[in-house]
């Protein structure tokens, strides 16, 4: 992933340095939480991202989509923003992972779990009209799920 990147829900930026993009965003949704962690760019309200269409030739979302009650319409913000030709590489929890209650006990999180299946069908639902490919794939211990999209040029 090169260009610019949006890094969508980038907290404190843990991928920064593994991505040689020469123009690198923060986004993150505007709360007290990530006011203090200060490491996002650009804030938005949970509903539209503040940024103009095409504005990127990459975006990155991982750990994200989880905690999304609507992801057409936040996929439709990514694909928005998304340069015609760029990929979006999104990741996803997959359901009965090991470590599920202890996220769920522990760090307060209620999490939104797909799978494979449930991933593909999300782009099917966009208005990716204009994909060229889709790349499914899984982290090595086959607790996440990702998807490579890349948009027409």
């Amino acid at each position: 992933m090169t260009g610019e990147l949006l890094d969508v829900g980038c907290g404190n930026k843990p991928y920064r340095a593994l991505v040689p993009a020469a123009r690198y965003t923060g986004l993150d949704i505007d709360n007290a939480f990530t006011r203090r962690v200060g490491a996002a760019d650009v804030f938005y309200d949970g509903s539209a991202f503040p940024l103009p269409d095409a504005a990127f030739d990459a975006v990155l979302c991982s750990q994200v989509l989880e905690h999304v009650f609507t992801p057409e319409k936040f996929l439709g913000e990514i694909r928005r923003v998304l340069r015609p030709g760029g990929t979006l590489l999104l990741a996803n929890f997959l359901p009965d992972i090991q470590d599920v209650g202890y996220m769920e006990t522990f760090m307060d999180w209620h999490l939104i779990y797909r799978t494979d299946r449930e991933m593909l069908a999300l782009t099917d639902a966009l208005p990716f009209g204009d994909v060229a490919r889709i790349r499914q794939f899984h982290d090595a211990l086959d607790n996440i799920t990702f998807l490579e999209v890349t948009k027409r040029p």
